[in-house]
């Protein structure tokens, strides 16, 4: 079970991470072919990984680029505190 959650929370550490890049992005390559393609990329990840667990951003004045960074950060602190938890379950059942 954790592993599954370990990689949710991966994959949406490095969506919200691809949708911030794309946002940043966003202005100079507006215009070409494949740049259209990873936007379309982009919103499909932002409403799999940032709007069904946080809809926060309906609540703030934030824009959805700097959102999906703060999002990020959340990711990240999950992930890191599930990797916590699974390595103190797992060195508990160590016999020394």
């Amino acid at each position: 079970m954790y592993r599954l959650i370990a990689r949710y929370l991966w994959f949406g550490l490095i969506s919200t991470l691809y949708i911030y890049g794309v946002w940043l992005l966003e202005g100079m390559f507006s215009e070409t072919l494949w740049f259209d393609l990873l936007a379309s990329l982009e919103f499909l990840l932002y409403f799999i990984f940032v709007i069904p667990l946080f809809g926060l951003n309906a609540w703030t004045s934030v824009l959805f680029g700097e959102f999906s960074l703060y999002m990020s950060v959340l990711y990240g602190i999950a992930l890191i505190l599930l990797q916590v938890k699974m390595w103190s379950d797992t060195s508990r059942h160590l016999h020394y």
